[in-house]
């Protein structure tokens, strides 16, 4: 049997499939000298990604051309998702149910499918009838069930007419819609001799209530279900209760168009979403579908007012929107000198020369940049760190105590080299604790805005490619310097105590790791 090897080579959107015998095919006698070169075969064009592939091929016949090299391929099955043993088959099984409770609740809470229900079925309330006020801040009331609520979790409310009871206590009669602004999570999963239990997490906004001003509730629930295909609800008990009611007159309200809204490029570029712009710009203008875009304030024309510092997508201009009188704002970005091409995703305006006017940091796809504000409003680029490959977040804090403000930069990703592209090699690993993402820097300021990085010399490297987010500056120990809080996300965040201008990772000292993906 002859062995035959082909090699898929990529390069950019379109690459080669060249097939080449280990062998040479045997000459047919009566052939003339080549006909074996001229009869080869072509090679096939494929459109594949950025890789280098050698496949080993088993074929039957020696030297035969052309597609009959591929019906001798011998491939191994992929291991399908089949569970392998019990606990991997519980484990799917809880997936399958988690998944139908949830569409089931739906159904129930949004139409009248009393299908759902078992005849003996049984229900507590959903709503207690007392709440009382357990918090108010700023506007917003938190309510919770008194001490009556336990009477009220044994009263049983059974079959349809029931639920259809506690349901309109909980959503009002209408209950129209409500699929749309229903939050349902399964939280666990347990098996049981008549079927299974779930407990569920449900936030709902928008309900019941006696005015149009923002409301929630945020609600647990103990549910059993009967064997079978499907499988019925034969419980619903509430554990727990709280609804958040804020004031209309002291929540926020939407003042976008009225303070954007004269701008001539509001409907043009801020009220278009990322979909219509990725249909417009090439991969070359690094647009950025995440939306990872921060924003600066600072008053930069010295006039009082707060002005506004937009970042962008690549190809899409930063934007630098100056305030009025009125509070409204106008688009200052040209004249400043800021509007930004590049694909940014933060910037800070803070005095970084100590002349008392904000300055402008920007994080953008090609270097953290620094611009020096004439106190006028107009900046000039006065330098530029390219040693953050994939930047985030800038915080600010002078952590020496030299009197000068110093920068931290998230950075994100490791990206993409020569060597390393695509996700394959640059995915989180461990997804759940991933130790592989960008190398975060401290710029320390050295005056005249020149910078340095000082991330090793202080003690900053220690756990420091964690795909990190943002970060925050607080003096946790009142020890009057700056410590460094960092938050990860695919695993834990980091603490940096500091000490004396040097930095200690203490987070699971402090018990402050906070597995969950930390965002900031």
């Amino acid at each position: 049997m002859q062995v035959r090897w082909f090699s898929f080579f990529i390069s950019g959107a379109v690459g080669w499939l060249v097939l080449t015998a280990c062998g040479e095919k045997p000459e047919d006698p009566g052939s003339p000298a080549g006909d074996s070169a001229r009869n080869a075969p072509e090679p096939l064009l494929l459109d594949l990604s950025d890789e280098l592939i050698t496949l080993q091929v088993r074929g039957e016949s020696p030297g035969r051309p052309g597609p009959e090299i591929l019906r001798g391929l011998e491939m191994t099955p992929l291991e399908t998702s089949r569970p392998s043993d019990a606990g991997d088959r519980n484990e799917w099984e809880s997936e399958t149910r988690s998944e139908m409770v949830v569409a089931a609740l739906r159904r129930l809470f949004s139409g009248n499918e009393a299908a759902i229900l078992t005849k003996d079925f049984v229900c507590s309330s959903l709503r207690p009838s007392r709440l009382n006020e357990r918090g108010y801040h700023g506007g917003l009331r938190v309510l919770r069930p008194g001490p009556q609520v336990e009477t009220e979790k044994r009263t049983a409310y059974r079959g349809w007419e029931g639920f259809a009871s506690v349901r309109a206590d909980l959503l009002g009669e209408d209950h129209s819609g409500v699929a749309s602004r229903m939050s349902i999570k399964v939280v666990s999963v347990e098996e049981l001799d008549s079927g299974f239990s779930a407990e569920v997490m449900v936030k709902l906004r928008r309900g019941k209530s006696s005015d149009d001003a923002p409301w929630q509730v945020t609600t647990s629930w103990h549910t059993r279900w009967t064997k079978g295909d499907p499988p019925r609800l034969m419980l619903l008990r509430t554990k727990y209760y709280e609804e958040s009611r804020g004031d209309l007159e002291k929540g926020f309200v939407d003042a976008g168009a009225a303070v954007l809204g004269r701008v001539p490029h509001y409907r043009k570029q801020i009220l278009r979403g990322v979909g219509d712009w990725a249909a417009r710009v090439t991969r070359l203008g690094d647009f950025s579908l995440t939306g990872h875009h921060g924003l600066a304030v600072g008053d930069v024309n010295g006039d009082g007012l707060e002005d506004l510092y937009v970042c962008d997508g690549g190809s899409l201009p930063n934007r630098l929107y100056l305030q009025q009188k009125d509070g409204t704002v106008v688009d200052g970005s040209a004249e400043a000198g800021v509007d930004w091409l590049e694909d940014s995703r933060s910037a800070l305006l803070i005095d970084l020369d100590n002349d008392g006017d904000e300055d402008l940091v920007v994080a953008t796809i090609a270097m953290v940049i620094f611009l020096e504000n004439d106190g006028a409003g107009k900046f000039s680029l006065r330098g530029g760190h390219p040693g953050a490959r994939y930047p985030f977040s800038l915080s600010a804090a002078d952590f020496d105590s030299d009197g000068l403000l110093d920068i931290h930069v998230c950075v994100y990703s490791a990206g993409d080299d020569v060597e390393r592209r695509g996700f394959e090699v640059n995915a989180p690993s461990p997804f759940h604790d991933a130790e592989n993402g960008g190398r975060n820097i401290l710029l320390k300021n050295l005056g005249n805005f020149g910078f340095a990085d000082a991330t090793a010399a202080v003690g900053l490297d220690t756990d420091n490619t964690r795909w990190s987010f943002a970060a925050a500056w607080e003096d946790y120990d009142r020890d009057g310097d700056p410590d460094l809080y960092v938050a990860n996300d695919f695993g834990r965040n980091c603490l940096y105590r500091n000490e004396g201008g040097r930095f200690r990772q203490i987070a699971d000292e402090l018990k402050v790791e906070d597995m969950a993906s930390g965002m900031s």
